[in-house]
């Protein structure tokens, strides 16, 4: 084939495609990066008169081509056409555009349904004339020499360009369409806390929907997490509204809602606000997004009902009266859980009215392990406040100095000084065998006190109890009195009399034992005996364990959380709220001793003696089975030494019929050579 020189034709077509792809650069530049002034407009002018020229010059091209270089001329026109075209559907998406079109542009926060087609439209274009213009300007240029061009070869290149920007197209619109799908699930390490039981519950109560404000920019990370829960909240029954707002852009809601920043969640019921400051990254926001149930729940109870009072006795040696974390006879986690139901905590001693009246702002009183028993006085101050329709928590330790039986016979239950323990069912602290102490119980009954933990015993829920004492019906109690005992302790228990830690066969029985008594009646029962639903009652929860609402025990085990709170709200009234509160924070894996037991035999005996049989039984299968009896095992040949050759197999006699003349000829000479013998591959040919 011939070689000629470069065609003018051909240069002409290099500086169309160089002024195609700087005319899309300078579009970039004169709407993206110089958005106002002069520079603006100098760059969009460019821009779109380097695109038309070059649409010019392929037309031209395509009218005066050879026959052999009109296909690939005409595909190239085409596509600077398509080019052309991607350029008009952009200008109308701009202001002027519209103008021109008499297209309007939609208002804040409306859908603006014209400007993505067209945008999604323009795009594509772009990306398809571009590409397969670039594809197809290569190969052209690896036969621009030759004296007749292939145009075949040129437009299967196009072909192929054109193939991998519509790819390129489809992948961009599925992730874009993907991200319209209100559909999603998250299975990273960091996750965002899933809406809980308790809240929706909560939610129920209202008697209008909750609105919640969202203010976070379209650019925040947070956003789309902190939305999905809301909406997640409302596909589960949650009754509210929710809107997302980005704070500069509607400056007078932000006001009414006092918001000053992006970030901040704002709950309203009118008249009631309150407002949740979680961040607009995800490095401030990982904490409060791991716990937005809980912290949401917090928010809504502030704006539901009026804050509530709770009092904390003091001057017996009570918990809350402990400073020294390292004891762990704190209540921090405690009180956080008071102030999360919307409750005022205040100190109660006999400046504050104990030995005579209780406030009478008092929604609750708290008896949190006091180390010295109440007097008569104080015990008489409680009772009456508890008989008007107030709500006592009670908490005692049966290894302290105090005896605490008069305090827990004003309710009706009876309380001795002994540890229940056991042998089994226990959580190992102190490696010894005072660790009986510590029991572990998942025995509740259906009181709507224990009503979160009652559903979830069925999944291994549990609580954990440090020293607890036995509880008991008084006998000659009041018969108006409701006793439910919420929590019982696990079978194989014992109350030890003597504190040597042993059961002892001839003193002690081992039984199930009541450790959480509910009390309640009626302020002023009927004749019948019948309350009227809603009536005012006196409600007091007794356990026989403070220790187990310290810090301690509560930090280690999060069920006596749940407890706790389900007894909150059931002492005020609000046991309809009780549920789960969700959050992804890491759970502490609490072993009792029988499943220490069983993963340290698992471990030490089990997976060692599973490995051997599995080896045992893969080498007995790769040995193949043995001879059956009476049949001897089958001859093997033994293996040649290196210093002997292999023997030869023998080689099979022919029954040939000769000539006994030749055989017996003398003529033929003595010494000559007898004929090697023919090899077994030989015979094997033949």
């Amino acid at each position: 084939m011939a070689v000629n020189d470069k065609p003018a034709s051909d240069r002409f077509n290099q500086l169309a495609f160089v002024g195609l792809l700087l005319g899309w650069v300078f579009l970039l530049l004169g709407q993206r990066v110089f958005v106002e002034g002069g520079a603006s407009k100098l760059f969009t002018v460019l821009a779109v008169v380097l695109i038309g020229l070059s649409f010019g010059q392929r037309v031209m091209a395509a009218m005066e081509a050879k026959a052999d270089r009109r296909g690939a001329a005409r595909a190239f026109a085409a596509l600077g056409g398509v080019s052309l075209l991607a350029l008009v559907t952009y200008a109308s998406t701009t202001e002027w555009g519209r103008e021109l079109t008499g297209i309007k542009a939609p208002e804040f926060n409306e859908p603006d349904t014209f400007g993505e087609v067209a945008t999604v439209t323009w795009l594509v274009l772009m990306l398809a004339s571009v590409l397969a213009t670039t594809f197809g300007e290569l190969s052209r240029r690896s036969m621009i020499r030759a004296e007749v061009m292939e145009s075949r070869r040129v437009i299967a290149a196009i072909v192929s360009g054109l193939s991998m920007a519509l790819a390129v197209a489809y992948a961009t619109l599925f992730t874009y369409g993907s991200s319209k799908v209100d559909w999603s699930y998250d299975v990273s390490y960091f996750r965002v806390a899933a809406p809980g039981e308790s809240t929706i519950n909560m939610l129920t109560q209202l008697e209008k929907p909750l609105t919640v404000r969202a203010y976070f920019p379209p650019s925040s990370e947070v956003r789309p997490k902190v939305a999905r829960y809301f909406k997640d909240l409302i596909a589960k029954g949650g009754n509210l509204t929710f809107e997302v707002h980005d704070q500069l852009a509607v400056p007078a809601l932000a006001k009414e809602d006092d918001v000053k920043k992006d970030g901040v969640v704002v709950l309203v019921n009118d008249p009631n606000r309150e407002q949740m400051d979680i961040g607009v990254t995800d490095k401030r926001a990982l904490r409060t997004l791991r716990k937005l149930d809980g912290e949401f729940q917090k928010a809504l109870m502030k704006v539901m009902r009026e804050k509530r009072t709770a009092y904390l006795t003091v001057g017996h040696g009570e918990l809350n009266e402990e400073t020294d974390r390292k004891t762990g006879r704190t209540v921090r986690i405690l009180r956080e859980a008071l102030q999360s139901q919307n409750y005022g905590i205040k100190n109660l001693g006999l400046p504050q009215g104990l030995a005579d009246q209780v406030p009478d702002d008092a929604t609750m009183v708290l008896v949190l392990g006091p180390q010295k028993a109440f007097n008569e006085a104080e015990i008489e101050s409680l009772k009456r406040f508890a008989e008007g329709g107030g709500s006592l928590f009670v908490a005692l330790d049966p290894d302290d100095e105090g005896d605490h039986s008069a305090l827990a016979a004003a309710f009706g239950v009876k309380w001795e000084k002994g540890l229940v323990v056991n042998d089994k069912v226990l959580v190992p602290k102190k490696r010894d065998i005072s660790d009986r102490k510590n029991i572990v119980s998942k025995r509740f009954s259906s009181h709507a006190s224990v009503s979160t933990l009652s559903k979830a015993s069925a999944r291994g829920a549990a609580v954990l109890f440090l020293g607890v004492a036995a509880l008991d019906k008084m006998p000659g109690a009041d018969p108006s009195l409701r006793l439910d005992f919420a929590v019982k302790g696990p079978p194989g228990s014992w109350v030890d009399t003597n504190t040597n830690w042993n059961f002892d066969k001839d003193t002690e029985k081992k039984a199930v034992f009541n450790l959480v008594a509910a009390v309640s009646r009626p302020v002023a029962p009927p004749a019948d005996g019948k309350a009227a639903p809603g009536a005012p009652e006196m409600r007091v929860f007794l356990v026989g364990d403070a220790n187990a609402f310290g810090d301690e025990a509560m930090g280690f085990a999060t069920t006596n959380q749940l407890l706790f709170l389900d007894a909150v709200r059931w002492l005020g009234g609000e046991e309809s709220f009780s549920g789960a509160v969700s959050q992804e924070e890491d759970e502490r894996i609490v072993h009792t001793k029988e499943q220490d037991q069983l993963w340290f035999y698992s471990t030490i005996l089990g997976m060692p003696s599973l490995l051997l049989g599995l080896g045992l039984l893969v080498s007995r299968r790769q040995k193949g089975p043995g001879p059956r009896p009476g049949q001897s095992a089958p001859k093997r040949t033994p293996a040649p030494k290196d210093d002997e050759e292999p023997r030869r197999k023998p080689k099979k006699k022919k029954a040939k019929a000769k000539n006994k003349a030749e055989s017996e000829n003398e003529d033929e000479p003595e010494n000559e050579p007898e004929s090697e013998p023919e090899s077994d591959d030989e015979e094997d040919d033949r």
